[in-house]
């Protein structure tokens, strides 16, 4: 469901920060930021604070492990818009879109590491079946030498993308241009989620 008031801004202020945000990334505004400057103090600064230290805070896993972490997630929920943004992400750092594809596609199978593989099998189930999840869960975890500290980690951007997944979805955002999907990248790239 499209709302207008999101599309266009709530006042006056919101609708220069849009403005500018569309000058300064010189593609249309992803709907993600229009959802971020409507009622910023309510959503958009506490949730963004919380994903730019999940996704560019310090971590045992690095930018682009928590960009697939996003953009499986994403792709376990249906997210074309998450997928989209998070794959091309995680693509861009890791050079090698099949690679992210094998993963999201199958992470059984495709080429990854020990520690990542396990951590995907778990982030599917949290992510399918949270009311299942229970400490039986996390010996495989431990046992492929994974940290309390990483799979927090692993964990958090699980959360915050399950929360923008459904928010996405409810509110129908729009998938981006080839060229906005660049523009989105390099911005997540050099700027992160502030």
């Amino acid at each position: 469901m499209r709302l207008k008031i999101i599309e266009h801004g709530r006042s006056l202020v919101n609708k220069l920060k849009l403005g500018m945000i569309r000058l300064m990334a010189r593609v249309r505004v992803p709907d993600v930021l229009r959802v971020m400057v409507y009622r910023p103090a309510f959503f958009g600064t506490p949730y963004t604070a919380w994903t730019q230290a999940v996704m560019r805070g310090p971590s045992e896993w690095n930018i682009g492990e928590r960009e697939l972490f996003a953009a499986f997630t994403s792709h376990t929920n249906q997210c074309r818009y998450c997928v989209g943004h998070h794959r091309a992400t995680s693509s861009e750092v890791f050079g090698n879109e099949r690679f992210v594809q094998a993963a999201l596609d199958d992470w059984h199978t495709a080429p990854i590491d020990a520690k990542t593989k396990v951590m995907l099998g778990f982030l599917e189930k949290l992510t399918r079946e949270p009311q299942n999840v229970n400490t039986a869960d996390i010996a495989p975890l431990r046992a492929a030498g994974l940290s309390d500290g990483a799979i927090e980690d692993a964990i958090h951007v699980c959360a915050s993308f399950n929360i923008i997944n459904r928010i996405a979805d409810a509110l129908d955002f729009e998938l981006p241009t080839p060229v906005g999907l660049a523009r989105s990248t390099e911005i997540l790239l050099t700027r992160g989620y502030q």
